[in-house]
């Protein structure tokens, strides 16, 4: 059983599991497990309680046994009062074959684990979690996970990364993890250094995983946009281009022009469901003015950060964070659905005319058993063909008249809907919210 760093409640109290490389890319065709770190409950009553910081795990090859098995992480607190602490870690496991390989394995009852901030990624089912005997997950959606998980995990991604060298253990990051944003781990566990004991962890933006790599650059302002699409699976197996706006608005929430004064097109979402933008204009805003945030994604309503707008923090240093799945304030107006524990933006505006109606239910009538790639967004849910679950998401929709209606003059009315209100040429127009409290269809 390959198993490099375990820790035994029997042999210890306290056991500090922190700034390590491991990586295993060899077939163990003989191996029933293979784990990368696993502080693991083993024939003892004894409680212990286990640091797991800052590592970095890499698992490769291919099982010829069927049943085989591995385990990036496999954290249990389980059947002793036992605590374990798992933040800021990388595991990553490409192991084919067997029975199952995950990046992260949680299972804890009479135990406690408190785990976030870690990046996890498996070429299947990426984690599994036991909360309880009757609370179980094995999953690769990170909704499903993070709404098990409770608490734990509010933080944590589903990512790819990039090491240097994996068949020689060198897990230091490279290509485009290195300055990437959702790398950005928790501060305060008081680990000064990292994998290379001259190398100083920054305290206020610390990588996660054991190579404190070059340090984050915040200059010109950079917002990082987390958002879950109503029906759509995170990760998202077939990204699509989306669109971030930036609009000025002033003390009162009040937008101050027709237009936004940032639009960055082509963007997409990350496996974890983010996007970041680098904006200087922001920073340019007067004293006393705020900015919207507002999400395009082809085929789903528009969607407008919170009333009264955002401004950057201060540590780390002109660095915003915007969280769109968190709850319904997050989005002006509360225009978002909820699924479990997340909440979503609109989807089914499949002629994006900033309302899902019976138009929308008409585009999806003629495009039924169809692949996607019709010319119109009817193939909601993105799994490549047009069919009932894209139907029931519409006309879910349909039956309360979801809107986000940007345009008031083009549109007919006489207010904007669900996002704030401004001025169109010469008219000022008010706003007017439309929400009541859905729930969606779960990707």
């Amino acid at each position: 059983i390959p198993q490099p760093l375990s820790a035994p409640g029997s042999n210890t109290t306290t056991i500090n599991i922190i700034n390590n490389f491991i990586s295993i890319v060899n077939n163990n065709p003989n191996s029933t497990f293979v784990y990368g770190i696993s502080p693991l409950e083993i024939s003892s009553s004894i409680s212990y309680t286990s640091n797991i910081f800052h590592n970095s795990i890499f698992l490769s090859g291919t099982f010829t046994n069927n049943n085989s098995s591995s385990i990036g992480i496999a954290c249990e607190a389980y059947q002793y009062p036992s605590t374990i602490n798992l933040k800021n870690n990388i595991s990553i496991n490409k192991i084919s074959g067997g029975t199952y390989n995950l990046a992260c394995s949680q299972s804890q009852d009479i135990g406690i684990i408190f785990a976030d901030y870690n990046c996890f990624w498996a070429e299947n089912e990426i984690v599994d979690y036991q909360l309880s005997v009757n609370n179980y997950i094995e999953t690769r959606s990170l909704q499903d996970y993070q709404c098990t998980a409770g608490t734990n995990e509010q933080n944590t991604i589903f990512k790819d990364v990039s090491f240097v060298n994996e068949s020689t253990g060198d897990l230091h990051l490279t290509g485009s993890s290195i300055g990437d944003y959702d790398l950005i781990g928790v501060s305060g566990l008081a680990i000064t250094n990292d994998f290379d004991p001259t190398d100083v962890r920054s305290t206020t933006a610390p990588y996660m995983g054991a190579d404190e790599a070059t340090a984050f650059n915040f200059t010109g302002g950079i917002i990082r946009v987390k958002a879950f699409i109503e029906g759509i699976p995170t990760p998202d197996p077939n990204p699509k281009n989306i669109t971030i706006e930036l609009w000025e608005c002033n003390v009162n929430g009040d937008a101050v022009s027709a237009a936004p004064f940032d639009v960055f097109s082509n963007k997409q979402f990350s496996s974890t469901g983010t996007v970041w933008v680098n904006s200087p204009n922001a920073l340019a805003i007067p004293a006393g003015n705020k900015f919207y945030i507002v999400v395009k994604y082809p085929g789903a309503l528009d969607t407008w950060s919170k009333n009264s707008g955002e401004t950057f923090s201060t540590i780390p240093n002109l660095f915003l964070n915007y969280d769109f799945t968190t709850g319904y304030s997050k989005a002006y107006c509360d225009n978002l659905k909820t699924c479990g524990c997340k909440y979503f933006i609109y989807n089914g505006d499949t002629n994006g005319d900033g309302e899902i109606d019976s138009e929308d239910g008409d585009n999806l009538a003629l495009d039924y058993g169809l692949p996607a790639g019709a010319g119109r967004y009817t193939d909601v849910n993105r799994d490549g063909i047009v069919d009932g679950i894209d139907l029931e998401i519409i006309c879910e929709n349909m039956a309360f008249y979801a809107k986000t209606i940007s345009d008031p003059v083009q549109s007919g009315y006489l207010q904007f809907w669900n996002r704030p209100p401004g001025a169109l040429g010469n008219v000022v127009y008010t706003s007017n919210c439309d929400h009541t409290v859905y729930t969606c269809t779960c990707p």
